[in-house]
């Protein structure tokens, strides 16, 4: 956590401040013994940014962080990458109830800018829509 953040987040971020004190709270149930010490080596840094936490308590009498409900909430749209060949192009933006339809994002990639400049005239051999990321491979003949 701290090996990939620059300094100035570590001491002027509150987002910062709030997930660390988040993540020493969630790990006091398996770890109290060391939750608690790096609880108070974090109650000792003068200056806080977050004031939900109650610093001179023990981390076993904070409260559980609460889930922003923003986070929580569905996009509208997803950008999909699109690739050629295995050779990226650019993105499309698709609405997220067809994100996972293979049809569907082809026909909206054909539709788009990208399509008509790259795929219009040319053999599509295969579409393939990854399961994990937000993107679209198309395999055509050269």
């Amino acid at each position: 956590l701290f090996k990939h953040s620059t300094q100035r987040v570590v001491q002027h971020s509150r987002e910062f401040e709030d997930a660390l004190a988040s993540l020493i709270i969630m790990m006091s149930p398996m770890v109290p013994h060391l939750a608690s010490e790096l609880w108070r080596g974090v109650g000792q840094v003068e200056h806080k940014l977050c004031t939900q936490y109650n610093w001179n308590k023990d981390v076993l009498h904070q409260a559980w962080p609460i889930i922003d409900p923003e986070y929580l909430r569905q996009p509208d749209t997803v950008e999909v990458s699109v690739l050629i060949n295995n050779k990226a192009c650019g993105s499309v933006s698709v609405p997220f109830d067809v994100s996972r339809d293979c049809e569907k994002i082809q026909d909206l990639v054909m539709q788009s800018q990208l399509g008509v400049t790259h795929l219009q005239g040319r053999t599509i051999k295969r579409t393939i829509l990854s399961p994990r990321t937000a993107l679209i491979n198309f395999l055509v003949q050269e």
